[in-house]
């Protein structure tokens, strides 16, 4: 793996090893970064002088002393993806790019909810046909489901997301033939986001097809209801800890 860094956009990228010895070599720890990543690192200009280059010191400060830490599985007909993002007075994204490869880059913390929409292709969708509270959700108007296959959705095995989005379109309801026939065709996409902190966690859960999109109800997850991209984003803007949340925690360190 060719490390490589751009000095103006203050973007890297990395193989998941490099990027370990680089936020090692940032915090101090041991055991530190390898001679051999310690020169693929250096030769890209990603460290100077032994230590990492100065513009990448606000990410790796998040890094080492996140206030909370978002974990975004994406995942599909083609893959599964991680990305990671640890949240403190900027927060650092380290976005999986696909062959081993990841970038990272450092945001402001308020444009964490935009970077998710975008590693998830947040969009446009109809509104799958079904009623909702107060009405209840009849059964031709939801999608069963058990919290084993959407894990399973999850999988970065081809053979077990195939299996669990088959065992998913069995199911979809006469009155969703569109929904259907994008599951079967393998033109879905399936996003979990994590957000953990010291004292709680929020996740947001969504199956996404140009059909429409579908979230998780019920106390144990056990159906798929259909919602919309603004209800998501809504979601998605409250996901991250409040001040209330975060209270009692010790500031977060600034770099440098």
């Amino acid at each position: 793996m060719t490390v490589t860094f751009d000095e103006a956009s203050h973007r890297l990228r990395v193989d998941a090893g490099s990027f370990s010895a680089l936020a090692a070599l940032a915090a101090g720890t041991t055991p530190g970064p390898t001679t051999d990543e310690l020169v693929g690192l250096t030769r890209a200009g990603a460290v100077m002088d032994g230590r990492p280059h100065a513009v990448l010191e606000p990410a790796l400060a998040a890094v080492a002393a996140p206030l909370a830490h978002l974990g975004l599985v994406v995942s599909g007909g083609r893959g599964a993806r991680l990305h990671q993002m640890w949240l403190s007075v900027v927060s650092a994204v380290l976005a999986d790019v696909g062959d081993g490869n990841y970038d990272l880059v450092c945001i402001g913390s308020e444009f964490v909810p935009t970077t998710v929409a975008r590693l998830t292709r947040l969009g446009l969708r109809p509104r799958l046909p079904g009623g909702g509270p107060p009405d209840g959700w009849p059964p031709d108007r939801r999608l069963p489901v058990e919290t084993g296959l959407l894990d399973a959705l999850c999988s970065t095995q081809d053979e077990g997301r195939f299996d669990a989005i088959r065992s998913l379109a069995a199911r979809v309801p006469e009155s969703w033939p569109t929904l259907a026939s994008q599951l079967d065709a393998g033109e879905w996409r399936f996003w979990v986001a994590d957000v953990t902190w010291p004292h709680g966690s929020r996740r947001l859960v969504v199956l996404d097809t140009q059909a429409g999109l579908l979230t998780p109800v019920g106390d144990h997850a056990t159906m798929l209801v259909p919602t919309t991209p603004t209800d998501v984003w809504r979601r998605l803007t409250s996901i991250l800890p409040s001040d209330d949340d975060l209270a009692g925690l010790p500031p977060a360190p600034r770099a440098g």
